[in-house]
């Protein structure tokens, strides 16, 4: 079924806190800072009627990010409606801050997450930045972690949960000045059946939707629904997310079944995820007309190649 509606908020059991005496952010590791706090944020609600979550808020805001805008040259601006663009185009998070996010993500709770992300964009950061460089990565991290160990399952799974649903109510912010047609393009966006990593899939929708095209998200339980989907509905645009290599053979046969029964017999069909990154190749086997290494790059690529194809109507 398609995921058009915000979830449901559930915040996790607390296991952690955030503080440190480290002047330095490059240095926050995953057991420094998100540990070194538990006590300063433990009580439920302290004698002056200050939550341990508004706590959590003020730490990150007041201490976390200014170390972190200190070490990549970030100045504070002044009010949202004045704030100038920095030079953001080569700042990225350091491996130390990635795992930092994602550590507060799995010990803390989707509120901090947000309180990350919004202080960082007081600081400059554009909001497109902040999912591709620090969100997406961070979830990215989480899943390398558990994999190696370093952190279980549960953790991660929270982590995750967090995660989006920080994306979730950072949703109308994103989409604040997001573009507005008559006859928007129309997109469909599924995982393949059982893929676990649906965040960039999620990030790869919302970019879509500020770019004005009408979206519909979806994570399947078979091929059959989405090739069912874009049967009974017209589509500008297939995107079709993998992970894994193990899951290319089934993708490719469910990409020639769209190319024969789609109701758009010239529906366009893009591939991405993990896969594709690191074994480009895949894009032929599995017979797409083009991939995109991020939501971004994804947005820019499907406006191209719909340009082309209405040239091409125009020419016949």
């Amino acid at each position: 079924m398609g995921i058009e509606h915000q979830q449901p908020r559930m915040d996790p059991p607390v296991i952690g806190g955030v503080a440190s005496e480290r002047s330095d952010f490059a240095n926050l590791t995953t057991r420094s800072r998100v540990d070194s706090a538990a006590a300063a944020t433990q009580s439920q609600r302290s004698d002056d009627g200050i939550s341990r979550e508004a706590r959590l808020v003020q730490f990150i805001r007041g201490q976390v990010i200014p170390q972190l805008a200190s070490a990549h040259g970030l100045a504070q601006h002044g009010s949202s409606a004045g704030r100038q663009r920095v030079a953001v185009d080569t700042f990225k998070p350091s491996p130390e801050a990635l795992a930092a996010l994602a550590n507060l993500a799995m010990r803390e709770n989707a509120s901090a997450v947000v309180a990350f992300v919004d202080a960082l964009l007081a600081r400059g950061v554009p909001i497109e930045m902040a999912y591709l460089e620090w969100v997406a990565p961070a979830a990215r991290q989480m899943g390398c972690d558990w994999e190696s160990d370093r952190c279980d399952f549960s953790a991660v799974t929270i982590g995750m949960w967090n995660l989006q649903q920080a994306l979730h109510l950072l949703s109308p912010v994103f989409l604040r000045n997001c573009s507005v047609t008559k006859s928007p393009r129309r997109v469909l966006l599924a995982s393949v059946p059982g893929e676990q990593h649906t965040m960039g899939l999620y990030i790869t929708s919302e970019f879509f939707r500020r770019a004005g095209w009408d979206v519909w998200c979806d994570l399947p339980a078979y091929y059959d629904d989405v090739i069912g989907k874009a049967r009974g509905e017209w589509f500008d645009l297939v995107g079709l997310s993998v992970g894994a290599e193990n899951k290319i053979e089934a993708l490719t046969e469910a990409v020639a079944a769209l190319r024969r029964t789609s109701r758009n017999s010239e529906v366009l069909i893009m591939a991405g995820g993990l896969v594709l990154v690191s074994n480009p190749e895949f894009a032929v086997t599995l017979g797409v007309d083009f991939t995109a290494a991020d939501a971004r790059q994804a947005v820019s690529r499907a406006e191209q190649a719909v340009a082309s194809r209405i040239s091409e109507q125009f020419r016949r």
